[in-house]
């Protein structure tokens, strides 16, 4: 149980750097931008900013979740320890599964490199690191 209540701590964290990333995508983006195909001219960026994090929140909540439940009925406790996390293959697969949308970030984004890689390492330091730690409490 403890997994899965570190899941969703970790989740909510990274609900809130999801939500600092949209806010800088939306504030960043002249005009309308990008949002502007699916949103009226005139949609207030912070109407738009509160339906993005309540929906990262539930998202990352829940995936955090599933997470921390995975990690609980895969029984990766003490697979052995790497970097002061007690579950090497956990924070390699989480390592993983961070970098895997990289690639396709960069080539639609790739001005906001730093932004997707600092998500990217926030991914891996939740889930990989943290949450296997809280799991352990």
């Amino acid at each position: 149980m403890e997994a899965v209540i570190g899941g969703w701590v970790c989740g909510y964290g990274m609900s809130i750097l999801s939500t600092f990333a949209l806010v800088y995508m939306g504030w960043k983006a002249t005009g309308m931008g990008v949002f502007g195909r699916w949103f009226p001219e005139g949609t207030s960026m912070v109407a738009l900013a509160v339906l993005g994090s309540v929906g990262t929140v539930f998202a990352w909540t829940m995936a955090g979740m599933v997470l921390g439940s995975a990690y609980e009925v895969l029984e990766l406790r003490n697979t052995g320890g790497v970097l002061f996390a007690p579950s090497a293959v956990f924070l390699i697969a989480m390592a993983a599964f961070a970098l895997m949308p990289l690639p396709f970030l960069l080539l639609v984004w790739p001005r906001s490199w730093w932004l997707f890689v600092a998500m990217s390492l926030g991914f891996a330091a939740l889930f990989g690191w943290t949450m296997p730690l809280l799991a352990e409490r």
